[in-house]
């Protein structure tokens, strides 16, 4: 498994080694179809988990993250971002405003309030239930990984 690391400051890739055209799929898309339209490669194609497996739990979440890799995810494609003590969380987002009524900027969190977030505050199937509000879902730092 690779994982690979987008930095708001830049792009960081760890692992990428492709020599020949790959997909990018979320786990669930049948192998079969997959090869039905990809004739010409010879390798499987690399499937990557987008921060997890984003349409099924929360994203950026340890659940997301073992959910893919159970769904057979090659890479997990992960944001991360610094806080105010300079420790490093997977965290896509500028701000908290997608979990929380507050729109504070990331960066200017404490350890204490980036760990009290909500990570599944928006998570929505359907756009009117949010099973995992409240659930204990929280950010992880870089180390929890």
């Amino acid at each position: 498994v690779v994982l690979a690391l987008s930095i708001p400051l830049g792009m960081l890739s760890i692992g990428y080694e492709f020599t020949t055209p790959q997909f990018s799929r979320e786990p669930g898309v049948s192998e079969a179809f997959l090869r039905q339209t990809n004739h010409s490669h010879t390798k499987p194609p690399i499937i990557i988990g987008h921060r997890g497996t984003t349409s099924l739990v929360p994203e950026n979440t340890m659940m997301s993250t073992t959910k893919a890799l159970g769904s057979g995810a090659d890479i997990i494609h992960a944001n991360i971002r610094r806080n105010a003590e300079n420790k490093i969380f997977f965290f896509a987002d500028e701000t908290i405003s997608r979990f929380s009524e507050e729109g504070d900027s990331f960066r200017k969190l404490s350890n204490q309030q980036v760990q009290s977030i909500d990570a599944g505050y928006s998570f929505t199937p359907d756009d009117h239930v949010f099973p995992f509000r409240g659930k204990g879902l929280h950010v992880p730092n870089f180390y929890e990984w």
